[in-house]
């Protein structure tokens, strides 16, 4: 969160008490509005594609893989590399803070 140079940061979970407890944990009700709105919380599964997470040039599954048999990791591989990846020109970044799938995205790279 101190990291300026993203302007926006995504986590993905498919618990909705994991979100509950990084929203608490990161203290978003506490952020100033500017701050607050660089931080996405969202609901979903890394075993289906989802337009919300096109166009990012790097994945952290923190916690994930282990958890997936064969055939999601197949799928899992397929979403994040095919479904998921940024497209030429436009660099965003996803780094892991203990979630499943956080992104963020840095404003000087973004077309």
């Amino acid at each position: 969160m101190e990291e300026r140079q993203f302007d926006e940061i995504v986590g993905m979970d498919v618990s909705y008490r994991t979100l509950q407890f990084a929203s608490e944990r990161l203290g978003l009700e506490r952020l100033a509005p500017t701050q607050r709105r660089r931080i996405n919380l969202i609901h979903g599964s890394l075993v289906y594609r989802d337009a919300r997470l096109a166009g990012f040039d790097a994945a952290a599954l923190v916690e994930v893989i282990e958890h997936l048999d064969r055939a999601r990791l197949a799928t899992c591989e397929r979403v994040v590399f095919e479904f998921a990846r940024s497209p030429l020109g436009r660099t965003r970044l996803r780094a892991g803070t203990g979630t499943p799938w956080v992104s963020s995205r840095s404003a000087s790279h973004t077309l």
